[in-house]
């Protein structure tokens, strides 16, 4: 149970900027706020999440697949809901913050596409954090680190934002091979 309803809390964070551009035709300031209320609607799930393994209902969901390395498992325990908490309160903050950060912009195409990264940048951060499988990790790890490129290159007119999305870009891409290494070369029990 606290497995699936962290699974809901990434779900709502990965659906916020989406939902939010959805409703951008019907005017900016409907879309900043249903996109707030899914944060909204996600950092509660994950505090909830993360309060009931810190009392000890922390559990794990096993998929079964035919992927190498066996099942997906995914999991909430007391120590990744040390780390939960503070994604999801940031993640709310900045999500509140940004009601008038958007509203001001002058930019509605790098707003609209900053939303959809940060929901997605805040999902794969989570997903990371309850991944207990290499791929699924992984699959985490590329969901936060590509969203992220997008939003650290959300104004691409300057020049200087696409050289940093660029440097950017070039250092995950070189963590996520030490990752790999790393996984390739565990030893399995």
């Amino acid at each position: 149970m606290t497995t699936g309803i962290a699974l809901a809390a990434i779900a709502c964070l990965a659906a916020s900027g989406f939902a939010a551009a959805c409703a951008r035709a019907r005017g900016p300031m409907l879309a900043d706020r249903i996109g707030a209320a899914f944060v909204a609607a996600g950092a509660g799930l994950g505090a909830l999440s993360a309060g009931l393994a810190l009392a000890g209902l922390g559990d794990e969901l096993v998929i079964p697949t035919s992927l190498p390395g066996g099942a997906l498992v995914v999991g909430v325990d007391a120590l990744s809901a040390l780390f939960l908490l503070p994604v999801v309160a940031v993640t709310l903050a900045c999500s509140v913050y940004s009601l008038s950060y958007f509203g001001a912009s002058d930019h509605p195409r790098e707003a609209g596409r900053l939303r959809i990264a940060f929901g997605l940048t805040s999902a794969g951060l989570a997903l990371v954090l309850v991944a207990r499988h290499a791929l699924v990790f992984l699959a985490g790890w590329e969901v936060m680190a590509i969203a992220a490129y997008f939003a650290v290159t959300a104004d691409d007119r300057d020049r200087e934002v696409r050289d940093a999305g660029f440097l950017y870009l070039v250092c995950t891409r070189v963590s996520t091979l030490c990752l790999l290494a790393l996984f390739a070369t565990r030893p399995r029990r």
